[in-house]
């Protein structure tokens, strides 16, 4: 396997007793993150057909997107860097190759209020107050555009529950 922040090329080997297709799959992981992300992500897959015995060489690429973060702070994507594990296999749970790329950062702003989001880094999610939300998410758009009443979706949306508010309740009074 050789891997780079570019892509990943490996060889993949029918040992079972007929023909058949697998689908390989990319994942990477940074396990030391500043930053909130899953533990793995899908970066790419190949389905890859073989016949009794053969074997193949895959080369799955990496875009350009594929170590992006969107920053809230900075409001723009950048890459975390550091030393990211690529990982190899047929699912998330069924990794069979893994190797190493370090990659150059461009984030130069922290993205969160450490002292905001205690509840997520503690995995205390039921109890998310909405300045934790908008902390992390980012409160500007947070608070301009998701919360904001006058906007007419929003009105539209309290309108429909209210009315569906009302048809139960009438429904159930009888």
């Amino acid at each position: 396997m050789s891997a780079d922040e570019h892509g990943v090329s490996f060889t993949v080997t029918n040992t079972g007793t007929v023909a058949g297709s697998e689908v390989a799959q990319i994942y990477i992981s940074k396990t030391d993150s500043a930053i909130f992300r899953p533990i793995k992500e899908l970066k790419g897959f190949a389905r890859v057909t073989l016949a009794l015995g053969e074997k193949q060489r895959v080369s799955i690429l990496l875009d350009d997107k594929a170590f992006r973060f969107w920053n809230v702070k900075s409001h723009r994507w950048e890459t975390e860097g550091g030393r990211y594990e690529i990982l190899v296999g047929a699912s998330v749970q069924d990794i069979r190759l893994q190797t190493a790329v370090v990659v150059k950062g461009t984030a130069t702003v922290f993205p969160y209020d450490d002292a905001a989001l205690d509840c997520y880094k503690t995995a205390n999610v039921k109890n998310v107050s909405d300045e934790a939300f908008a902390a992390l998410v980012d409160r500007l758009t947070y608070r301009s555009h998701v919360l904001d009443m006058s906007e007419p979706s929003y009105r539209l949306l309290t309108a429909q529950a209210e009315n569906e508010a009302a048809t139960t309740a009438g429904n159930t009074a009888g």
